[in-house]
């Protein structure tokens, strides 16, 4: 009797081991397709914000004047280090307020490269974006929301 007990023993195990490896793999199957399922909806969600004309992925620069960018290029030399300042973004301070400016501030940045960034007494030159402060002097103003400040020398 012992022998026979064991090799039913020996079967149902194997039979539970055998159900287990196949409830396991149909399990993960099943969550793999769930998965790129939802990372698909995700893809297209996010494809369907993109700017396409005719059917071509097109850029749009951000709104930042190219005759501002051109002004502070034409008084920056090559090098020097810059400070942006867009208007509701803390960008050399402790926190980001908002986020509207991430785009126009990259922007900036490759238009006038190789012009480095830099905060606080590192920087040469001071570029306002979208808000100039009170104290800004009229001849480094190029409108009431952008300006270009020297500094130190």
């Amino acid at each position: 009797m012992g022998v026979a007990v064991r090799s039913i023993r020996h079967a149902l195990t194997r039979l539970f081991a055998g159900l287990t490896a196949a409830l396991v793999a149909g399990c993960l199957l099943i969550g793999s397709w769930h998965a790129n399922s939802d990372r698909s909806a995700t893809l297209r969600g996010a494809t369907a914000k993109l700017p396409v004309r005719d059917g071509r992925l097109t850029f749009v620069p951000p709104r930042l004047p190219e005759q501002f960018l051109l002004y502070v290029a034409d008084r920056v030399p090559a090098g020097d280090p810059v400070e942006y300042v867009p208007a509701d973004l803390a960008l050399c301070g402790p926190g980001v307020r908002k986020n509207t400016w991430w785009g126009r501030l990259l922007w900036a940045q490759y238009r006038l490269a190789p012009r480095r960034m830099a905060c606080g007494a590192a920087a040469r030159w001071r570029v306002y974006l979208g808000a100039v402060p009170p104290g800004v002097p009229a001849t480094d103003r190029w409108s009431d929301s952008f300006a270009l400040v020297q500094v130190r020398g």
